[in-house]
């Protein structure tokens, strides 16, 4: 059996309360990492997932594009005080705005940009990503009201790509992954080919715990310079302030795409949606990641703070109970198994299936997916969880209002099912989300639930066959 719980200053008694803790709080750990001094003190992965799993750690990927502007500062490539304008002076709507012609690169990655509201819909629905943001209304001077901005994100990394003449992620992977042993991540695209930059990348625990450590020794890892030392000073002070979020690490101050954490903390953080943490105490030479679910990050927040205050010291206490959790904490009891194929006719949807059959294959149960792309397969172990991929259309949970549906798109999944009374249960832990599904079959429908996320449509209308 894989160890899931490991490290050099393991203290199983605090790891016990967190982990309870974090199920008080809704928080289903996927993976954490708590590094001191350099050094692994502890981490853990939560069976099924590996650890190995890149996940879309939503907003996280901000902290790593603004990384790509300050290594393009550093190379004369770009300046903070450079007008938006300048850089961009192809993409300006015909009458620029005296607001638009003021806005700076310093401007949108302090979200700052001006704009009334996120933008970054109406990026995802243009072929023109770029022109689709700056024909948006300029309503404040820019510098001086915070909106949290996507879009902005998005520019900011487009900006390093017009100087470079390359992609965002082909940048990094020169300047950043390759010099810090990440594999090339996958990161989402625009339908013009540019990097999401402020969501969309798909990374994994250990590579953002490396990011982490480079920012603790403020840009240097293992003995290599990557960003400069004044830019990421300058990068994790306060440059603006969200007054209107009420929680008190999200009113901290905002530096480049990195949050500050409440003074008593202290350090900084780049975070994303569902709990996507990568924490930074320099002062003490601490980074934690967590890579989650949840739906409340301050509730998260601080159950990891605690944490790392009551670890410090190593305690072996009950570890192979400890250890345990890991591999249980998400176990789905084993019921009996399905014994005879069930035929559905699926009702019209949005995720364009017309027929579901639920298939025994010995223990296991396959849900094959009949859509007018092809037949899809899912398999779902009977006690265990199976991993299996596919390509659906609308399936995969997101920010709905943040994510353009309509295409075919991955659906890697830890499959597993209980059959109970009358309903058949199939828990889908996705590999690559930090998301979870629960598809229940009913008499005459079939229910999607989820933890956090959102779906298209929740309930397709059955008939047995």
């Amino acid at each position: 059996m894989t160890n899931r719980l490991y490290g050099n200053a393991v203290n199983a008694p605090a790891f016990f309360d967190f982990v309870k803790k974090c199920a008080e709080t809704d928080v289903s750990i996927h993976s954490f990492r708590y590094l001191r001094n350099g050094s692994l003190a502890v981490g853990a992965d939560f069976a099924p997932y590996s650890g190995d799993e890149k996940m879309h750690v939503y907003s996280l990927s901000k902290s790593f594009t603004s990384m790509a502007v300050g290594i393009a500062v550093d190379e004369g490539l770009l300046s903070l005080d450079e007008r938006m304008c300048d850089i961009f002076p192809d993409k300006m709507p015909t009458s620029i705005s005296e607001n638009l012609s003021q806005m700076t690169l310093r401007d949108v990655i302090t979200m700052q940009s001006g704009h009334e509201a996120c933008v970054f819909n109406r990026v995802l629905s243009s072929d023109d990503s770029l022109g689709a943001f700056f024909s948006a209304d300029v309503k404040y001077k820019p510098g001086t009201k915070f909106v949290y901005n996507t879009a902005g994100t998005m520019v900011c990394g487009a900006a390093v790509t017009r100087r470079s003449g390359e992609s965002l992620v082909d940048y990094l992977d020169k300047r950043l992954f390759s010099r810090l042993g990440i594999e090339k991540p996958y990161w989402e695209r625009t339908v013009d080919g540019l990097c999401y930059g402020g969501v969309g990348l798909h990374i994994d625990a250990d590579s953002i715990a490396k990011f982490g450590q480079m920012l603790v020794d403020r840009g240097v890892y293992e003995g290599k310079r990557i960003v400069s030392a004044e830019y990421i000073d300058d990068a994790s002070s306060s440059h603006s302030l969200d007054i209107n979020n009420g929680s008190v690490d999200w009113v901290s101050g905002y530096g480049y795409q990195l949050w500050l954490n409440n003074k008593n903390t202290g350090g900084y953080r780049g975070d994303g949606a569902f709990g996507q943490l990568c924490i930074v105490l320099p002062e003490k030479r601490e980074v934690f990641v967590m890579l989650c679910e949840c739906s409340n990050m301050q509730s998260e927040l601080n159950v990891i703070l605690d944490f790392m205050k009551n670890s410090a010291a190593p305690d072996n206490t009950d570890f192979e109970k400890a250890e345990a959790l890991t591999h249980t904490a998400f176990e789905v009891p084993a019921s009996k198994p399905l014994k005879n194929r069930i035929d559905y006719v699926c009702g019209k949807n949005d995720s364009r299936i017309f027929g579901i059959s639920l298939v025994p294959d010995g223990e296991n149960m396959v849900i094959e997916l009949d859509c007018d792309y092809g037949r899809q397969h899912i398999v779902c172990g009977n006690g265990k969880y199976i991993h299996s991929s596919s390509q659906v259309i609308a399936l995969a949970p997101a920010i709905v209002a943040l994510h353009k549906y309509g295409g075919l798109e991955p659906f890697n999944v830890f499959g597993a099912y209980t059959i109970a009374d009358d309903e058949i249960i199939a828990t889908l832990r996705h590999s690559d989300l930090p998301h979870t599904q629960k598809w229940r079959f009913g008499k005459d429908k079939l229910t999607i639930t989820l933890s956090c996320g959102g779906l298209p449509q929740a309930e397709y209308d059955l008939i047995k066959k």
